[in-house]
């Protein structure tokens, strides 16, 4: 799978070959029209429009506020683009670090397939039954799906194919495999609300693979039997790409392109997964969450940049 790569535009003043769903396209519709530097003639959609129906821009302009759909605009309420390498995604779209929508080349490749022991895809294998998901498929080709029996404790499916767990009842299982340290789990998810010690996964077993909130919003923390340091990168009610590497003295929390807390989390073995809650489905978290996935080794900090990466792209 690929994510979004560079913004494609051909800067002019002329009106567009055509438009599609609001957006101004030229060169047979292979290039978004735009006008950089172009006087703002009206706006549809939050965007702003020259006379001649092209998208007003300012190449490598400055942004000055962010407007709905994470559209960022300069002080003269032009599109901010740029033409610096691209920093981070949100929605698929790639943005630079001074967050101008990015024009640079570039692509995301997706998640390595080696030591991949469970994926649980955005919007992909999800079935309803009763009040909420009752079976979320594997993807990774070892059939190990998340699965929920008791509709009372199923979570909902949201209209973007994300699952939301209610904090109350709610919580999907795999059944126990092999899976032994170390161990890397990725998430793209958010902490809707925040309560401290509860579960975002557990292992499914009787020993620790754990991601619970700790302490104070919005912290969270890692544990197979001892505890690393709490992260308090993962800002809540926001999506954010989460790693959890369970290594033993090597193990860490990771969110998004931020620097790893690092720390002894123990030794113990996960054994499979436990989703918007513990072990025992007692204790559960109000999170929502697009994909999941798990892997039988400890990666490297360029690995969890590319997965990560991927995950952003979404």
């Amino acid at each position: 799978m690929q994510g979004v790569g560079a913004l494609k535009i051909l800067d002019g003043s002329l009106a567009p070959e055509f438009i599609h769903n609001g957006i101004p396209y030229d060169a047979g519709g292979s290039v978004i029209a735009v006008d950089d530097g172009g006087v703002i003639d009206h706006h549809h959609q939050g965007l702003p429009f020259t006379a001649t129906s092209r998208l007003a821009v300012d190449i490598d302009g400055v942004v000055a506020t962010i407007e709905p759909a994470a559209m960022p605009l300069t002080a003269a309420g032009l599109l901010a683009l740029g033409t610096g390498a691209t920093d981070h995604f949100n929605s698929g779209v790639p943005y630079t670090a001074a967050g101008q929508i990015s024009l640079s080349d570039t692509s995301v490749s997706g998640p390595p397939a080696a030591n991949l022991e469970i994926h649980y895809q955005f919007n992909t294998g999800i079935t309803v039954a009763g009040q909420g998901v009752s079976v979320w498929a594997d993807q990774s080709g070892a059939g190990r799906d998340l699965l929920q029996g008791t509709d009372a404790n199923r979570p909902s499916e949201e209209v973007d194919g994300s699952i939301l767990f209610d904090g109350i009842a709610t919580f999907l299982a795999s059944a126990g495999f092999t899976w032994n340290q170390p161990e890397t789990v990725y998430l793209l998810a958010k902490q809707v609300t925040w309560t401290t010690n509860e579960y975002i996964f557990d292992a499914n077993s009787n020993t620790f693979g754990t991601l619970r909130q700790r302490t104070a919003s919005p912290r969270v923390s890692i544990q197979a039997n001892l505890t690393v340091a709490e992260n308090s990168d993962w800002i809540l009610d926001t999506y954010a790409a989460v790693c959890c590497v369970f290594n033993g003295a090597g193990s860490l929390i990771q969110v998004d392109n931020n620097t790893p807390t690092t720390g002894d989390a123990g030794l113990q073995n996960m054994g499979g997964i436990v989703l918007g809650a513990n072990t025992a489905g007692t204790i559960f978290s109000n999170i929502q969450v697009k994909e999941v996935l798990g892997y039988s080794v400890a990666h490297d900090q360029a690995t969890r940049d590319s997965v990560i990466a991927y995950l952003n792209s979404l």
